[in-house]
């Protein structure tokens, strides 16, 4: 077994910047996540508003010159 000094110092210094790391790791991926799937959300509603307007300026455009 550990000697109490080996324990307590592996504990005061390994233990605490372990877990603010993980921690870290974990808020990082949480946000990283969140990010990613609010752009992901906004950028296929801002793709169907693109293709919306695209369909209703686009065919207005190009179904012009053909009545004329």
């Amino acid at each position: 077994m550990f000697s109490w000094q080996n324990n307590g110092v592996q504990g005061f210094s390994l233990d605490p910047p372990l877990r603010r790391f993980s921690r870290v790791i974990d808020a990082c991926v949480y946000q990283i996540f969140c990010v990613l799937f609010f752009q992901v959300l906004c950028n296929s509603f801002l793709v169907d508003m693109f293709l919306a307007h695209l369909l209703l300026h686009g065919s207005n455009v190009v179904s012009m010159p053909s009545e004329q």
